[in-house]
This record gives structure tokens, sequence and C-alpha cells, in this order.
């Protein structure tokens, strides 16, 4: 994806402490705000394009752990989202690793994906269970907390296609990369 995905990972160093019930990265997490504006150069003309994104750092998708040793082969997660609507989100639970087997999508919103948490505190539920029997839940705090936005300089990009300059904003991951 994005370089600075990657470099928020870096910068962003967070620790986990293993008798915490919640997400590998831990349970405090930080929204960047990133804007600016390019001017695409093509062969014949020119186009002007203003980008805005955010991103979820140390990570936008993490395993969910918990500490004991518990015999269990799914793991069920739910939120009450900014609009009050609950999301619900499950995975198959790996009881040796003492964690889900996938990452959970903790901030990506698109048509088909929502995320699991929203700015400020989340209180997330849990549900561990074996062959469809609950064998333990409870609750977790997750914080996401806002970083100052980043503005980038207005800077200058090229294409040696025409019809890029009809869709510059899909210069804007470029951009981004330039930018951080």
């Amino acid at each position: 994806m994005y370089k600075f995905l990657a470099l928020a990972s870096l910068l962003s160093f967070s620790v986990f402490a293993q008798d915490e019930i919640g997400f590998s990265k831990g349970n405090t997490f930080t929204n960047h705000e990133v804007r600016g504006s390019f001017t695409l150069q093509c062969p014949t003309r020119s186009a002007y394009a203003t980008c805005a994104g955010n991103y979820l750092s140390p990570v936008e998708a993490d395993y969910f752990v918990h500490p004991d040793a518990i015999v269990a082969d799914k793991i069920e997660l739910s939120n009450v989202n900014g609009r009050g609507r609950t999301v619900k989100k499950d995975a198959n639970f790996d009881s040796d690793k003492l964690r889900s087997t996938k990452r959970f999508n903790l901030w990506i919103a698109t048509l088909t994906q929502r995320p699991l948490l929203k700015m400020g505190a989340n209180n997330i539920s849990y549900k561990l269970s074996n062959e469809g029997s609950v064998v333990k839940e409870g609750t977790f705090e997750v914080n996401v907390n806002n970083a100052p936005a980043t503005v980038c300089r207005h800077d200058f990009l090229r294409s040696f296609n025409d019809s890029d300059c009809n869709f510059p904003s899909n210069y804007c991951g470029q951009y981004f990369d330039r930018c951080l």
C-alpha cells in the first residue's frame, strides 16, 4: 500500500502487555489525517487534484489476543459505531497461539467493509466459543486518539499518458508517498 502506512507503523511504537485482552499491537491507536494538493502534468495538458485521507497507526488491521489458555475455536467481536449501529466481526481462534487466525479490520471503511473502531473510547465486547458453546466473554476498551492533521505542500507529478489527467485523484497515493 502506501509507504506512509509502513512509516507510521514504524514510528508509532506500541508495546502490548501480554496479560491484556485486546489486540496484538495494544489497545491504543492514533488516527492520522493527511491532505494536500498537486498538479498532474500530462503530455499536452495538466490537471489539479486535492487529496484527503486518513490512516490508523500502528496498524489498520490486527489480531485479537487473549492471555489465558482457553480452548476455543471462534472469536466474535462487537462494537457500537459512530452511527449507533452494532458492528460484529468474527474469526477462527487458535488456542495454541492465543489469538485470532486472521486480522480484524479496525479502521478501513469501504462499500463492503465496516471498521470495528471509531474515534475515542471503544468498549469492545468479545465472545470466545468452542464448537458453538460460549467458553469466555467480556469487554475491553480500545482508544483511538486524533493526531494533528498533516498538510502536504503543493507538488507537481508527471504522467506520460494524457488520459491520466481525466482522473488526477488516482495519483493521490503517489502524492502522499512523496509527502510523508
